[in-house]
């Protein structure tokens, strides 16, 4: 491909559908975004224990398995099989291909463009996506754009892409390949350009074309059959195009008939059964035409194309469509994951789950948000301990709602008073569900003992912070138990 041909390909991919400069890459998005905030426990030995996993989980691989690109020259293909352990979980994770990681065909396809080499290292595809990985050497800010074509013509979607690790990068197309008569679909790569690292004098960026021709295999997807084909939004009709579960995302794709584009306001929404959005992988609203309207004049519809990384066990949403004042809610079960699917790691599972704590009695009343009485429950923080701050009391536990684990966590403040012993104290407390921080709030925290078995009682309310459910508060009442031991402390 020629400069001419790429100014092409660049305008074609920029035409209609149109996304909105707004929207960044779904990967660039993921690493910018703040680290989830883990439920508070101090397990010492255990965290100890997963961080060296990690740490061999990441590194083994990488050590074992660093591509290096061949010498310049011609694309050229080997044997899949022997080029597995290039991917490392870095790669896969920034992707968002957890549940699928072993569904990602390797290849090793090198091409020389400019001053440096770039392989194909593997490349995964199912109807909502297409991904490829990359290895640059030397270093470099990776490919500045990658468009793909089958056999009818060019992926036309939104897309992004990122880096996992040094040296390594994926690129992410936001549609699926269409495959051929054999079943696969017949892939061509076409790229240009590098940014070097460190930039130098007169280097910045150099349009040095590749290409790569590979067959690919399109993993296959399940209808979400909750979800009617066409139905009433208020006075306007939705139509699915697409709503289904990939073995890495839920994917809906739907157009909206009369709905303007929405700006910063989405139209369509996933939640969980804790009642929290849960965020989009990735979430684009584009001019479209309803159908038998294509040739109409201005605008009068939205595609909406939007993806969630799926859950590594089984789960329950609803699945908002929000227009024009008009509310739908359709509840959706997305099955657990082929676990065949998932490249096996180093260390995974180490972590404590909430059926790994002992179970102790309790007698907790929580109206508003969730309306139950709790008789029992599995601590994960009990006692006092010294901090940066001072001294404070702690006391936490995780239990189930109908098939759902929250976390509800109560804190002593050093700031307005030092633990000193049994006796009441003001304390943050913070309802966590599944997936992030639900409600939050100040409560009034009593010590009746904090000699084996620690107990005493806590009263007041949490605020909603992070859920999308009508109700605006979390009300706590009663009396609570857990007994301390070397790996249950204050966090």
């Amino acid at each position: 491909m020629n400069e001419t041909q790429i100014r092409e390909r660049v305008r074609e991919a920029l035409g209609e559908p149109k996304y909105p400069s707004s929207l960044a890459s779904s990967a660039a998005a993921r690493m910018k975004r703040p680290a989830a905030e883990q439920h508070p426990r101090a397990i010492g030995l255990i965290a100890a224990l997963l961080a060296l996993a990690v740490i061999a989980a990441l590194l083994g691989p990488r050590l074992s398995g660093l591509n290096t690109p061949g010498p310049a020259g011609s694309p050229r293909a080997e044997s899949p099989q022997s080029t597995t352990s290039q991917l490392v979980p870095g790669d896969y994770y920034a992707a968002g291909l957890e549940t699928a990681s072993a569904l990602i065909t390797p290849f090793q396809v090198t091409a020389q463009t400019g001053t440096h080499s770039i392989t194909l290292i593997g490349a995964y595809a199912d109807p909502a996506e297409t991904v490829l990985f990359f290895v640059v050497n030397p270093a470099a800010e990776g490919p500045a754009a990658v468009f793909i074509t089958d056999g009818q013509g060019m992926l036309n979607a939104g897309g992004g892409g990122g880096s996992g690790l040094p040296g390594r990068f994926f690129q992410t197309i936001q549609a699926g390949p269409r495959p051929g008569p054999d079943g696969l679909a017949h892939l061509t790569l076409d790229g240009s350009g590098f940014q070097s690292i460190p930039a130098t004098a007169g280097s910045g960026f150099t349009a040095s074309p590749w290409s790569f021709s590979i067959a690919l295999k399109v993993q296959p997807s399940i209808a979400l059959k909750e979800v009617p084909s066409q139905f009433a939004l208020g006075s306007r009709e939705v139509h699915i195009e697409a709503a289904e579960v990939t073995p890495a995302v839920i994917h809906l794709q739907a157009l909206l008939d009369g709905a303007p584009l929405a700006g910063a306001t989405s139209q369509v929404a996933l939640v969980d059964r804790a009642g929290a959005p849960v965020m989009a992988n990735f979430y684009s609203e584009t001019l479209g035409a309803p159908p038998g309207q294509v040739n109409s004049s201005g605008p009068k519809s939205t595609r909406v194309n939007a993806t969630w990384l799926r859950s590594t066990e089984a789960a329950t949403y609803e699945l908002r469509f929000v227009s024009a004042g008009a509310t739908n809610r359709f509840s959706i079960t997305v099955p657990a994951p082929d676990p065949t699917a998932s490249l096996p790691e180093k260390g995974k599972g180490l972590g404590p789950k909430p059926a790994d704590f002992p179970v102790a009695q309790e007698s907790l009343k929580l109206t508003g948000f969730l309306n139950t009485t709790l008789t029992s429950g599995r601590p994960n923080s009990c006692g006092a301990g010294g901090g940066s701050q001072g001294t404070l009391f702690a006391f936490g536990l995780y239990f189930q709602v109908d098939g759902t684990w929250f976390s509800l966590s109560f804190y002593s403040d050093p700031a307005i008073r030092q633990y000193t012993g049994p006796g009441t104290y003001t304390a943050q407390a913070t309802l966590y569900g599944p997936t992030q921080r639900l409600y939050t709030g100040t409560v009034q925290l009593t010590v009746t003992s904090d000699r084996r078995p620690d107990n005493g009682s806590v009263r007041g309310t949490l605020d909603r912070i992070g859920t999308l459910t009508d109700q605006p508060h979390l009300s706590v009442s009663g009396n609570w138990t857990c007994m301390p031991d070397p790996l249950l402390g204050p966090a």
